[in-house]
């Protein structure tokens, strides 16, 4: 197979070319095509964004995203700074990370009068759901249902759920 790379961000340009093999064995063969039904139609119909295409495309992501430089494409700006750019490296080792200090946990000085909490689950061939009620720190109503086999978590969540309301 005869190919070549088309790109920008390296300072150097080169063309693509694929053989007239090349693209017959992966666009024309599996398809059923005649070896005289043009390449673009065929990619047109399979959804398939042609090869130059592709490789401009890599060429633009390698240059923004990792060259970190402008790029300009048929009248269309890309600028590095629009994109996300990766988190930098930990700098902590990590048998130096103390999670402790990281984390804190603060309570929420004005907690709800009011709370309920639902559940559903499936372990060990059984399915089952339940909610309770809590006021002022104190249960006042439970529920709980066991459910066919073959429900699912989701049924049972969704069962709590409609109980509880």
């Amino acid at each position: 197979m005869n190919l070549t790379l088309w790109s920008t961000g390296m300072g150097k340009q080169y063309h693509l070319k694929a053989t007239k093999a090349s693209q017959f064995y992966t666009e024309k063969i599996p398809t059923g095509a005649y070896s005289t039904t043009p390449t673009a139609a065929l990619q047109v119909i399979e959804g398939i964004t042609p090869l130059h295409i592709k490789a401009q495309m890599e060429s633009i992501l390698v240059r923004v995203g990792r060259l970190r430089r402008d790029c300009n494409w048929e009248g269309s700006s890309f600028l590095y700074q629009d994109f996300q750019q990766p988190n930098p490296p930990l700098i902590i080792h990590p048998a130096n990370f103390d999670l402790e200090d990281r984390v804190s946990i603060v309570s929420d000085p004005h907690p709800p009068a009011e709370a309920i909490y639902t559940d559903g689950s499936h372990l060990e061939g059984e399915t089952g759901c339940a909610f309770c009620v809590i006021q002022n720190n104190v249960q006042i109503h439970q529920w709980t249902a066991k459910l066919n086999p073959h429900n699912t978590v989701f049924q049972a969540e969704t069962l709590a759920i409609k109980e509880a309301i």
